[in-house]
């Protein structure tokens, strides 16, 4: 397990594929789960996952369009990586939460898997 970017984000690679780096400015493509504890998101009791839109998320590295904590957990990450990543309160949802689907102060568990990088896929 690692820190990346913010101290209190860990990062555990659980595939590595050395592909192509995020670079800032970047358009990259995601697939994730997230859960509420790490014995939920290994019984894949899961709170969201791309696949429930049929779709990654994408993003542009360096916009901030992930929870802060997510973003930063992509701070080294590369095409093909597949990382288990926790992630503060402070750095998800903080006090407010979701109404109805994230307590305040929860702290979230994702796997994320880099589909995609720029235009290419490698």
């Amino acid at each position: 397990m690692t820190a990346r970017g913010d101290s209190q984000v860990e990062v555990t690679p659980l595939k590595t594929h050395n592909g192509r780096p995020l670079r800032a400015g970047d358009s990259y493509a995601l697939s994730y789960v997230a859960a509420l504890s790490i014995e939920d998101l290994l019984a894949g009791r899961y709170i969201d996952s791309s696949e429930w839109y049929k779709r990654p998320i994408q993003s542009v590295k360096g916009e901030e369009n992930l929870l802060p904590g997510l973003e930063s957990a992509l701070a080294d990450a590369s095409f093909g990586d597949t990382l288990r990543v926790v992630v503060p309160a402070g750095l998800a949802f903080g006090r407010r939460g979701v109404p109805g689907r994230v307590a305040g102060d929860s702290k979230l568990y994702f796997q994320v898997e880099v589909i995609a990088v720029g235009d290419d896929q490698s």
